[in-house]
Formats: C-alpha cells, structure tokens, sequence
C-alpha cells in the first residue's frame, strides 16, 4: 500500500494508516457518509453520517441549544422562550415558579 500523501510504499492497509497518522499528523478516511458519500474520519468507526448529515446533530437534536422556541405563556400572556416538548400546556418560568400544588414543599417527603 501506498502512502496518498508522501507515496511511501508499506506492507499493509493498517500499516499505511499507522505511518499517515503518525508521520503525516492526520488520520486517513475510515468510514463513507450514507447521507452525501464523503469519506471522513471516525476514531472508534461507528458513525454512519458525516457531520453535515448525521440526523442527530444540530437542529435535529433536542439538546440543540437554540432548539428554543418562543412563545406567550398560556396563563399569564408573558412572552418566554423554552424548548418545545409533547406536554400540554405552555407556562412561563414566573408561573410555574408561583404554581401551588405542583410538588410538594419537600417532594422526597411521602407524607400521609
């Protein structure tokens, strides 16, 4: 096999790998995106997607930080962003936070 970057010729495909990580500073392609069919680098070779189109990533993952919609709060008509979920109902913090009967003053108490 030969090196893509310098030519030097090794022995085998893991050798040249070896040799372009550690001579070159940079990892060859291990994986081809299903998405856009890029070749890019996994360490641990598990990714099916590139960055650009993995589905879990960006706007797709609800941990996204600006996954934030903006809405008006159904109780008290403040406006207030939040990230959206399947639940019934939208409050702002201010109402949520003055909500009585929500959880208990000590919710691990199991009380009577």
């Amino acid at each position: 096999m030969d090196c893509p970057t310098c030519g030097n010729s090794l022995s085998t495909e893991q050798g040249m790998r070896q040799h372009h990580t550690k001579v070159h500073s940079e990892p060859l392609p291990n994986r081809t995106c299903t998405g856009c069919e890029t070749e890019f680098y996994d360490p641990k070779a598990r990714r099916s997607y590139c960055d650009d189109c993995n589905p879990n990533v960006g706007s797709n993952n609800g941990n996204w930080r600006d996954a934030k919609e903006t809405t008006t709060c159904t109780n008290c008509d403040a406006d207030f962003s939040y990230y959206p979920s399947s639940k019934k109902g939208v409050f702002c913090p201010g109402c949520v936070a003055d909500a009585d009967g929500l959880l208990p003053e000590n919710y691990a108490e199991t009380g009577d």
